[in-house]
Order: C-alpha cells, then sequence, then structure tokens
C-alpha cells in the first residue's frame, strides 16, 4: 500500500514537472516572437529628411563608403548603427537584420531566465509590456545589462563555493555577457551600463570566490566585441580609435544638449527609483552585501536612463517611462506580492504622467504599437521571403523622393554639407566627404571642433562645401563648427547661391593660413557685465573660456547645470540674445559681425562691409538661473579675422528680386493657414527687422490642413506706406514636422525660404505672406510685421 502512494506521489511529481515545463517552453517562444518583433526590423524604415533621419542615413552611408567609424566618422553610434535607428540601407541590411536577430534572441532568453520562476501575472506584465508600452530602444538596450545583473545574483545566491565550475555554467555567463561586446557597437553610451554590470557581477562572484567566472566575464566581453567589430567590415586597429573618441562626445553632450522640460517629471521618476530601491532592499533574500550589490544594479541603469531622458528633455522623456515600468516589472520577480504591486503602481503612475505630456492619446498609441509590430513583422517577413527585392525598389523611390525635395546638383570633386542635411547630399548622387562629427551641433567639444577644422585643412579636404547655417536649440549661429568658419571662409569661394544653400569651392591657391592674425582685445567679465567689442572694420574671432564651478561639475554629473546666454548689442541698437554653448565658445567663433542665416554668411564671404548693420557693439553673458553653477569670471580673446575677400560674388544667382503682379484676381482672404518662423533669424515678433541688403524668411504655409493642400507658389510681401506691394517667390522647402503634426504627408512640402536682395528699396515696409493658386494671388491678413530699410 505504502508503495503504491509512493508510486502516485511519483507520478503526480513527474507530471506536474512536464506540466511546468511546457509552460516555461511556451513562455519562451512567446518572449521569442515578442523579441523579434521588436528588435528585427523585417519592416524597416526608409530614409528620410531632418535631423535624426539624416544622422541615421548618414552613418548608414558612412558604413557603405568602407570608412572607419570612430576616425573617419566620430558620433554618438557605431558600425551596427541601423539595430538602433531599423533604417534600410542596401548596404547594411544583412548586418541590421542578423545582428538584431541575435540581441533578441539573447533578450528573450534574458527575460526568460528572470520571469519563468514569477507567477504569471508578472510573465503577463512583462509580455505587455514590452509588446505596447515601450517606444524607446535605450530603455530596451538598457534593460538589457539590468536583465544580467539580476540573472547573475539569482545563479550566485543558491551557489555553494565548494562547487566546482560546470560546462552549463560556462556557457551562461557567454551567453549572457557576449551581447556586451554588441551594445556599444551600436550606441556607445551603452558602454558605461555594459562595464558597470560587469563590475557588479564580478564583485558578486568575487564574494564566492568564483574568480575563474569573473575572468570568464571580462573575456565573453573582450572578446565578443572583437568579434562584432571585425563582423562589420570594420577594420581592426580601429576598434581602439572608436572607443577613445566616444570620450569627448559622451563628456559633452550634457552641457551641449540639455534643454529643459517638466519639472514634475524628473521627480516623479526620482520618487518612483527610490520606492523601488527601497522594496528591493528591504525585500529581497540575503545578508547586506547581496541587496547593496542588486540594489545598486538597479540604481545604475535607473540613472543612466534618467540621464539619457531628462538631459535632453524631449522626447528622450519617453527612456524614462520606458525604462521605469521595465525595471519595476523586474523588480517584482525579486519581491513579495504585495511589494511587487506597490512598486508597478507607482511606476505605472509615472509612465502614465510622462506618457501623456508626449504623447498626448496613450490609449490609441498603445493600440497603435501593440497591432503595428506584429502586423509590421509579418508582412515584413512575407516580403523579404516572396519579394526580396521590394525593399531596393522602395528605397531607390524614397531617395528620388528626397532629391525631388532637396535639388541639390552634381558637382565635380568631393562633398561635404553643413549643418545637418545629409540626406539631400546623399540622394544628389554627389561623392560624400565628410567631415569626422558630420552634423554640426554635435561638435560640442574644443577636441571635436578642431577635428573637423583639420579635415577642411587636410590634403583630403571636401572639393565642394554646401553650407546652410541651422543653429539648434535657440544657439548662437556661428557657434556650430564655428572653429571652422575662418578655414570655410579663407580656402572656399563661394560659386552660387540657390534656395538656403550657398555652394562654395576650394580656391586654386589658398592662403598659407587661416588663423585669426592679430589679438585686438579681450580680458575677465564676470556675468551681466557690458564686455565692449573692439571698434574693428574686420570681422571679429572670439574665444571664450567658462568653467563650471564644483557644485555645477557634481549638478553636470548627476543631472544638468543652468544655460548660458549671450545678449548682443549691435552698432545701431537693435539686440539678440542666443544660448551659448561653453565647449563651443573655447574653440572659437565668429561674434562681429552678427551672422544669423546663410545669406548673410555669403555676405560676409564677399566683403564684411555688407553687414554693417550687423556689427556687434557690445555683448553680456548670464546665466539662466543659478548662476553660482558657473566660476563668477570668464576669460574672453577677440582677434581681427582676414581672409581673402570676393567682391565680384556679390552678383551670384539665386537671390530673389522683386516680380510683377500678373494675376487674373487678388483676394484678400480671412486667415491663411502658415507661420513666419524667422525674418533675418529672428522671429517678427522679436522686433523691428532691420537690413540694407537681404531678407531672409523662413516658415510654411498651406492652402488647406483638411484637405491637405499646397499653394501653387508662395510669396514673401513687402508693402510700403502708399500700399504698393513687391513680392518675391520664394523657394519650396522640405518641413516634414508640419506634417507629422497634422498628421498629412503632403504637408511635408509645405515649408518656403527666400533670400532676397533688396538693395534697391529703401523706407518702412510691412512683411506679410501671399500665396498663387490658379493664377489668382491671396494675400493673408494677419501677417502685418515692420520692416526697415536703409541704403548703405
Amino acid at each position: 500500500m505504502s508503495e503504491l502512494k509512493v508510486n502516485m506521489t511519483s507520478g503526480r511529481s513527474a507530471n506536474l514537472n512536464n506540466h511546468n515545463a511546457i509552460k516555461d517552453t511556451l513562455f519562451l517562444l512567446v518572449l521569442l516572437v515578442v523579441s523579434i518583433a521588436v528588435f528585427v526590423p523585417l519592416s524597416p524604415k526608409m530614409p528620410s529628411e531632418g535631423i535624426d533621419p539624416s544622422w541615421s542615413y548618414g552613418m548608414n552611408e558612412a558604413m557603405a563608403y568602407g570608412m572607419s567609424i570612430g576616425k573617419d566618422i566620430i558620433f554618438t553610434f557605431g558600425p551596427y548603427a541601423s539595430i538602433y535607428t531599423q533604417t534600410y540601407h542596401p548596404a547594411t541590411d544583412q548586418l541590421m537584420i542578423w545582428g538584431s536577430l541575435y540581441f533578441a534572441i539573447s533578450f528573450a532568453i534574458a527575460v526568460w531566465l528572470n520571469f519563468r520562476v514569477s507567477r504569471w501575472p508578472l510573465k503577463i506584465v512583462i509580455l505587455a509590456v514590452l509588446s505596447a508600452l515601450i517606444y524607446s530602444r535605450d530603455a530596451l538596450f538598457f534593460f538589457y545589462p539590468m536583465l544580467v545583473g539580476i540573472q547573475i545574483y539569482r545563479w550566485v545566491s543558491a551557489f555553494d563555493t565548494k562547487q566546482t565550475t560546470t560546462r552549463g555554467e560556462c556557457s551562461l555567463i557567454v551567453a549572457l555577457f557576449s551581447p556586451f561586446g554588441l551594445l556599444p557597437l551600436i550606441k556607445g553610451s551603452t558602454l558605461i551600463a555594459c562595464v558597470a554590470i560587469s563590475f557588479f557581477s564580478i564583485v558578486l562572484l568575487a564574494k564566492r570566490r568564483q574568480w575563474k567566472l569573473s575572468l570568464l566575464i571580462v573575456a565573453s566581453f573582450l572578446i565578443s566585441t572583437v568579434i562584432f567589430w571585425a563582423l562589420s567590415g570594420q577594420p581592426l586597429s580601429g576598434l581602439a580609435d572608436y572607443f577613445i573618441s566616444l570620450a569627448p562626445i559622451i563628456s559633452g553632450y550634457t552641457e551641449a544638449m540639455a534643454i529643459n522640460g517638466d519639472l514634475t517629471q524628473c521627480i516623479l521618476y526620482i520618487v518612483a527609483t527610490a520606492t523601488m530601491a527601497g522594496f528591493l532592499f528591504y525585500g529581497i533574500q540575503g545578508g547586506g552585501y547581496d541587496k547593496s550589490v542588486v540594489t545598486l544594479v538597479f540604481l545604475c541603469i535607473l540613472f543612466l536612463s534618467f540621464k539619457a531622458g531628462f538631459v535632453r528633455h524631449d522626447s528622450h522623456m519617453l527612456v524614462c517611462a520606458s525604462m521605469i515600468l521595465l525595471g519595476a516589472s523586474l523588480a517584482g520577480t525579486l519581491l513579495s506580492p504585495r511589494s511587487a504591486l506597490a512598486v508597478i503602481v507607482v511606476s505605472l503612475i509615472t509612465w502614465g504622467y510622462i506618457d501623456v505630456a508626449y504623447i498626448k492619446n496613450p490609449v490609441d498609441n498603445v493600440k497603435y504599437y501593440f497591432i503595428n509590430r506584429f502586423s509590421n513583422s509579418w508582412d515584413g517577413l512575407k516580403q523579404r521571403t516572396l519579394e526580396p527585392q521590394a525593399l531596393t525598389k522602395y528605397f531607390e523611390e524614397r531617395v528620388n523622393l528626397i532629391k525631388k525635395r532637396g535639388p541639390i546638383p552634381k558637382l565635380n570633386g568631393t562633398v561635404d554639407i553643413y549643418s545637418y542635411d545629409q540626406a539631400y547630399l546623399f540622394a544628389s548622387g554627389n561623392t560624400w566627404n565628410p567631415r569626422p562629427i558630420f552634423q554640426s551641433y554635435s561638435a560640442y567639444t574644443p577636441q571635436l571642433a578642431e577635428l573637423n577644422k583639420k579635415h577642411l585643412l587636410a590634403v583630403n579636404r571636401p572639393d565642394n562645401i554646401i553650407l546652410n547655417v541651422q543653429p539648434i536649440d535657440e544657439r548662437l549661429p556661428s557657434l556650430e563648427d564655428g572653429a571652422s568658419w575662418p578655414v570655410l571662409l579663407s580656402n572656399y569661394q563661394p560659386t552660387s547661391f540657390a534656395g538656403s544653400y550657398l555652394y562654395l569651392k576650394h580656391r586654386d591657391t589658398p592662403p598659407p593660413t587661416s588663423k585669426p592674425s592679430e589679438k585686438i582685445g579681450g580680458g575677465f567679465y564676470s556675468f551681466g557685465d557690458t564686455i565692449n567689442l573692439p571698434d574693428s572694420h574686420a570681422p571679429i574671432f572670439a574665444k571664450l573660456t567658462i568653467n563650471k564651478s564644483f557644485a555645477g561639475s557634481i549638478l553636470n554629473m548627476l543631472f544638468k547645470t543652468s544655460q548660458l546666454q549671450m545678449k548682443l548689442t549691435m552698432q545701431n541698437g537693435v539686440t539678440r540674445s542666443y544660448r551659448i554653448i561653453p565647449g563651443m565658445t573655447e574653440s572659437g567663433f565668429i561674434i562681429s559681425p552678427l551672422i544669423e542665416n546663410t545669406a548673410e554668411f555669403w555676405l560676409l564671404s564677399v566683403s564684411a562691409n555688407h553687414l554693417k548693420d550687423k556689427r556687434v557693439k557690445s555683448i553680456e553673458i548670464s546665466a539662466t538661473n543659478l548662476p553660482f553653477l558657473w566660476k563668477k569670471s570668464f576669460n574672453i580673446e577677440f582677434y581681427a579675422l582676414n581672409y581673402p575677400s570676393s567682391p565680384g560674388d556679390i552678383n551670384l544667382q539665386g537671390l530673389a528680386k522683386p516680380q510683377p503682379e500678373n494675376f487674373k484676381k487678388t483676394t484678400f482672404i480671412q486667415q491663411c493657414n502658415g507661420h513666419i518662423d524667422t525674418a533675418n533669424g529672428a522671429p517678427p515678433s522679436s522686433g523691428l527687422i532691420q537690413t540694407s541688403t537681404l531678407l531672409n524668411v523662413q516658415g510654411w504655409l498651406v492652402t488647406s490642413v483638411t484637405p491637405a493642400q499646397l499653394p501653387d507658389k508662395v510669396y514673401v510681401m513687402l508693402s510700403d506706406a502708399d500700399g504698393k506691394r513687391y513680392l518675391f517667390n520664394t523657394q519650396r522647402m522640405s518641413r516634414p514636422d508640419v506634417g507629422a503634426y497634422f498628421k498629412q504627408p503632403l504637408l511635408d512640402s509645405s515649408g518656403y525660404v527666400l533670400t532676397a536682395d533688396v538693395s534697391k528699396l529703401n523706407g518702412d515696409y510691412r512683411l506679410g505672406l501671399a500665396y498663387s493658386s490658379d493664377n489668382e494671388l491671396f494675400i493673408c491678413p494677419q501677417f502685418d510685421d515692420p520692416v526697415k530699410i536703409s541704403r548703405e
């Protein structure tokens, strides 16, 4: 009888084990499907215009050109950047697919190892979070090291120090840590997370005296890095250059790229993080040593996500929203049901507050992400199987569309483009010869700015430069690649001006030096001082060194410092205020005359005499808040800038001139859908617009939003006191932000840009907009800003 009971108990135990094995296998399979849908771009994005699409397109083109990442191209991303951007390029598609598939499988295994012992509600939570609630790839890349660190804790907490190391344990170490070699080659900033989690894992193993496994972690990390680097087609000799080049990119990011946002989001995130850390330290099993390490694993990754999300407080905040949910889900596997519920609820509140602020309609967005993640993957798989050439065809069609939107002619020789419109250059078919930091807003430390400058002076410098002054974040326009501007003025000569682009060609006999030749002033000043510029007919080049205080350095490391602002007062009394970046001001920039757009750079290259009304009389520097974060005094040096003038180039083609009003009918409509973004570099609302030579206007205008409809032509209009109108025909400019805002792709082409020669006009005018359709002129009444034109 007792033997029968034993057999029945054994049978039930075996059935239970089989049942659990089936559930574990099913959970793993579902995780694999979800991970592949999340990470593998079977239906990838296509190239597009704008800052972010241009750099993603640029990284793919750099790989296609066989450039060395870390030497020829220096950026936040590495040779596997397409795994992050999910942007298609024929030259990188295989690398993107197989690399992302490998990471998807590794990610699924890491999640499975951590969640397989959890209750089913928690498993459903992580599946739901991954399937529909995560919009940030940064958060997913940060989550993987966290998963690995916690899995090592689970393993070592039950580890007998007398037990010999098995092959299975060694294989687990290799499988978990090999993706650490891939992550920094996707995005360089993940290196910090990978190194930190490797360190914490070794700390846990060292307590158990598992030195072989500790060495295996280091070996797996290093060897996999070398292997993935080689598989990408990069030279092994360039691996060290890549990691060295990341130092100024990462260290300078916070100061240069920070923008402010809703502080409540930051506070909620910190509260949720502190709640999670408190429950973990007091709620998990083990001694104080293990508890401290586990808590530090969470705090480290959550801190890195905090920096990634809230330093540049725009869409990046979704990194924090996503990471707090992922972290709470993982913490739930270590806590009691009640503690896990508390942590998840607090994290959900934080996620919801941040998500609503950016997404606006989170319910629809969750549905969209959930449905499209799986449907796009399935459609992409079918397309790749049944129509393998379709993606290449779509790629070529998109490139041709970009080419039409930003027509850049084929030029003789190699070409580089400033500042960030690389997509138009690639589509034009020209031979790209990029500066190392190929988007100017990212040359934000003296070291990075100097690398770009040296590229222009090197033997292999580009033969042609296409220039568009495109500052971001309300920065002083001459800051971005400011150290290179003297070289552009002295070694390159304007050849044409079209739309918003100035075309420059390398001079046959450039001057022997492009350095500012003569120091003409400077000294030490404090915030709020009025700094008078030297009296000089030559343009003035400045070097401004501003250092953070000790408190500022600490806050910059933990969060971000306050921003700095420069107020410039022109000789005619007009003032402008711009943000300045200390790393950029230290490398040098043209401070007078004030250059606010591409047309003014062109006039500067012709002769500074054309910009008398932009000569700067004085400047004042201040902190937007918390001035104690910066040292009280700073140093500024002024230099006279000498370069060969090009007076004959004043007659370059491309400048708009008044045209006759030959329309069958003129109508004043009640309201237009559009905006004047800038007039001569500043919003019209900032005050009187004054000029003597050029008028540069940019904005967008549509005939109708719903249905989407564009006018035949857009005109900038100047009206004098007698009511006489002067119409200037603008050029169309891509504005994907307008199309995205109204969710109307046709409106991506709603932008306009004008650079007009107004030197023949004189007096007071009113600035307005008009458009034509079917040979009828429609005048927009809401635009009526003052303009003063005074002849030199």
